[in-house]
């Protein structure tokens, strides 16, 4: 089982024209997420795991299989590491 995610409860958002607007505070930092980088924002902030992540944004943008799991790996823990979606131990 891969983790979820979920949304720092301390950032604000607003979805704007299709693309969010993500403010973190303790890190004084505003990101703009639009397309695909919005599509596994979402679906980290609904509590998915990786792997459904992975799994629906190959379905949706019909990709392969394994480039979307790479790209949604490595776009999920740079999310994490701007503070934007927090890991949830089960």
């Amino acid at each position: 089982m891969s983790e979820k995610f979920a949304q720092n409860p301390n950032s604000a958002f607003r979805i704007i024209d299709g693309e969010a607007v993500i403010l973190v505070p303790e890190r004084q930092t505003l990101h703009r997420l639009a397309d695909v980088g919005l599509r596994v924002w979402e679906l980290a902030c609904e509590g998915k795991a990786e792997e459904e992540i992975s799994k629906q944004i190959a379905e949706e943008y019909e990709v392969e299989a394994d480039k979307a799991e790479r790209e949604a790996k490595e776009f999920l823990e740079l999310l994490v590491k701007n503070g934007i979606i927090i890991p949830q131990s089960e």
